[in-house]
């Protein structure tokens, strides 16, 4: 299992998560734990136009939120996203496709478990 989804099931499982991304993004655990999760899921690039070391991390969703409902953005496209809406189509098929390849990943990793149970 790679960092990407160690940390999209650890915010899965995070009690807290939930809560604290609904309430403020200067909280601890956004900056210990979302932030570099984010971050990582995106391999540190802006997820419109690819710049290197993005700024800002941009929501989805506010409540409820999830690692794939957070999208890393460099400062000029996160103001684009939210002054004249350039990207977002853009940005939601990239959020998509990175958790259906971690759900694909999952079900990998379920499969072989599996296997080497029966011994296979």
């Amino acid at each position: 299992m790679d960092e990407m989804e160690l940390d999209y099931k650890a915010f899965q499982e995070h009690p807290e998560y939930a809560k604290e991304i609904s309430h403020t993004r200067h909280c601890t655990f956004w900056r210990r734990f979302v932030v570099p999760a984010v971050r990582r899921k995106d391999r540190n690039k802006c997820l419109l136009c690819g710049e290197d070391n993005p700024r800002d991390i941009h929501h989805t969703k506010y409540v409820n939120a999830g690692l794939f409902d957070l999208a890393s953005l460099c400062r000029k496209c996160h103001r684009l996203l939210h002054t004249k809406n350039i990207g977002v189509d853009k940005l939601q098929n990239i959020l998509e496709k990175q958790f259906k390849n971690t759900k694909l990943c999952e079900r990998e990793i379920q499969d072989r478990m599996k296997m080497v149970a029966k011994g296979e």
